[in-house]
């Protein structure tokens, strides 16, 4: 089942004041009561929600900043437009619906200060209220299975990132520090990483390195309208551990050593993996970058394992090369296995699309490939690969194709290829030969038989991808790819995507060819730049205090607590509302 909590009820909040009375019984029934304080002003406006045919009484100064409320006194309202207020002695103002009316309903209150050199001045402000026949529900949400969210697939599917930690909120735009994202990661503890600011993450010449990043989930849809975005160098993990990282950009733009040019310096990737050990990338978005646009290496010393892998719904552009996993052929690949590429859209593209190493199971399904270098994909030593149902699209160039080579080892893999689509070579139909697109990399010549089996690999991990035709993945990537999505300030999922991405997949659509590697469009678009208001998450637990509201009628649920879902953590239900729209 889908969870929509966004049908329950929604109101733009300024701040909260609820009280909500039921009939039968229940009529006067007090259920919460909150109010956000904003000290910017004398009079804050408020907000109300309460059900219909239920009175409520207001107490519109408590969250104001006179010094002293005993010499302030509210003398008259304006009418309301559905409904009735009245002047209480106290200082409330009890509003009461008229019968059976729902809606949004406004009306102002005029108030005199006696000062201290006693003249008397007026305030006014307002208060908005919401009648609804709709209460908050504190019912188990259906999310499915648990894993590391709704829709994760495949072989990093299971990994629990920051599940049951503290919240940890990214607070500025610096490349490190306290309230930076680098901070965060590097973080000791299980820990779920929010953003209460949008815009770009300036990274220092080389960019930076994350240390023993571990237990992490980073919730880049939490950053408000425009997102994260990292630049100016490497974004480079160093021995990371079960992560899940969703919803950031990363574009380099420049190299190592901080000049912009178009040349490989081996070094400068937008996501970097140095040694990963469970890890699930999903609607990331990489390109300008000097190495790959993601890269997951190899290495004995450094980082001898890199296993247990998704990378999904991510769009990969324009980079010297695309994506590389298990990289390093001179490695011991013994700790180097299960790895899913899912769902992903390689654009403006050259090669590596991606590259795969292993000594077991790895999976390429259904990708979309637009454009291309001197070949796709390279794939070495003893890889158990599934390739299926993936959409090569040529925008004019010639023909290139899937490469074996063999570099100091005697394993080769064995390649189950199945229902690709590549434009005037294969329809994408189960009983064709895909082997066609696969030859060696030295002379060219077609694979022989050896490399391939006429059935597909046993998918040795967990939660299996839906494996979709060539042209449902088509259809389904262009829909719905990259950092594209965030939770607006009602906590309510909203589609963002940059001009940059945009301009990718509108190539893609149109089949337009633009040449990688040209600097003179390795610009950053114009992104919105926003903070979180105080009032959007009060209580700090990293949930949008409207969410809590419309669904659970209070502040009062902890963030890994599992009151709306029944395997699900409360932040998680709120998180993943991404999943169901």
């Amino acid at each position: 089942m889908k969870f929509h909590p966004t049908n329950v009820f929604q109101v733009t909040l300024v701040c909260f004041v609820l009280f909500l009375s039921f009939s039968c019984n229940k009529d006067s029934d007090l259920l919460a009561e909150y109010v956000v304080e904003q000290p910017k002003a004398f009079l804050v406006n408020d907000q109300v929600i309460t059900l219909a045919n239920s009175p409520v009484t207001i107490d519109p100064l408590s969250n104001d900043s006179f010094d002293d409320k005993d010499n302030v006194v509210i003398t008259e309202v304006t009418p309301p437009t559905i409904g009735n207020a009245v002047v209480n002695e106290d200082n409330t103002i009890t509003y009461t619906p008229d019968p059976d009316e729902t809606g949004t309903d406004q009306f102002d209150y005029s108030t005199t200060v006696t000062n201290p050199d006693n003249t008397v001045t007026e305030e006014t402000g307002s208060v908005t209220v919401t009648v609804t026949d709709k209460t908050p529900t504190e019912e188990p949400v259906e999310m499915g299975p648990l894993k590391a969210f709704p829709s994760a697939y495949g072989a990093g599917s299971n990994v629990t990132g920051g599940r049951g930690g503290k919240v940890l909120h990214v607070t500025n735009l610096n490349a490190s520090g306290d309230g930076s994202l680098k901070a965060a990661l590097e973080s000791s503890g299980p820990a779920y990483i929010v953003f209460d600011i949008s815009g770009v993450i300036n990274l220092p010449r080389n960019g930076i390195v994350i240390s023993g990043a571990e237990d992490k989930t980073v919730l880049g849809q939490t950053a408000p309208e425009g997102g994260i975005t990292l630049t100016g160098g490497k974004f480079r993990f160093n021995h990371s551990k079960n992560l899940i990282i969703r919803y950031l950009r990363s574009r380099p733009r420049l190299d190592k050593n901080g000049s912009l040019t178009s040349s490989d310096d081996a070094h400068t990737s937008a996501f970097l993996f140095y040694g990963t050990d469970g890890l699930i990338l999903d609607h990331v978005s990489a390109s300008f970058a000097h190495d790959k646009g993601i890269n997951f290496y190899n290495n004995d010393g450094i980082a001898p394992k890199t296993r247990n892998i998704t990378v999904s719904n991510s769009l990969i552009a324009d980079s010297n090369t695309m994506m590389n996993l298990g990289n390093n052929p001179q490695a011991d690949m013994t700790n180097c296995q299960n790895f899913s590429v899912i769902y992903n859209l390689f654009g403006n593209s050259r090669h590596r699309t991606p590259n795969m190493e292993a000594l077991g199971y790895g999976e390429i399904i259904n990708n979309v490939v637009h454009g291309w270098g001197a070949r796709l994909s390279n794939v070495y030593n003893g890889l158990l690969l599934n390739h299926i149902g993936n959409y090569y699209k040529n925008p004019g160039l010639g023909v290139v194709d899937n490469k074996h080579q063999q570099v100091g080892v005697s394993a080769v893999p064995l390649i189950y290829t199945s229902s690709n689509f590549y434009t005037n070579r294969l329809t994408g139909s189960d009983n064709e030969d895909n082997r066609v697109i696969w030859s060696y990399f030295k002379n060219k010549t077609q694979l022989n038989s050896s490399f391939f089996v006429s059935t597909m690999h046993p998918r040795t991990i967990p939660n299996p991808s839906p494996i979709l035709s060539a042209q449902e993945a088509y259809d389904k990537i262009l829909a719905d790819v990259g950092a594209n999505k965030y939770l607006d300030n009602e906590g309510i999922p909203q589609k963002y995507i940059d001009d940059y991405d945009q301009s990718v997949i509108s190539n893609v659509k149109n089949n337009r060819r633009v040449e990688p590697l040209n600097t003179s469009n390795w610009k950053l678009p114009e992104l919105p730049s926003n903070e979180r208001s105080s009032s959007y998450d009060s209580d700090k637990d990293g949930m949008a205090d409207a969410w809590e509201i419309r669904l659970f009628g209070d502040l009062s649920k902890e963030a890994t607590g599992t009151d709306a879902s029944s395997e699900y953590t409360n932040i998680e239900v709120f998180a993943y509302q991404v999943d169901f729209e």
